[in-house]
């Protein structure tokens, strides 16, 4: 019977990177780490991009309050 192989997927270079981190003998404190970084990377990110689109659209503080305690949501 022959195997069907999927499609060779082509990786980032961030996938790359993080394929030569994982490929190290870190301990689990240190894999938590590194995961930590990029969770707060990313976050930061996320934040970063928030903050202009609400400053490019107007919003305010008390936007975002009305939305999250509007009762109909």
């Amino acid at each position: 019977m022959t195997e069907i192989m999927p499609p060779a997927t082509k990786f980032t270079p961030l996938q790359h990177e993080l394929l030569k981190i994982y490929s190290m003998n870190l301990s689990d404190d240190e894999l938590r780490e590194i995961k930590k970084l990029l969770s707060d990377y990313f976050w930061e990110r996320l934040q970063n991009k928030v903050t202009l689109a609400s400053e490019q659209m107007g919003y305010t503080q008390d936007d975002f309050d009305n939305w999250l305690n509007d009762p109909n949501q």
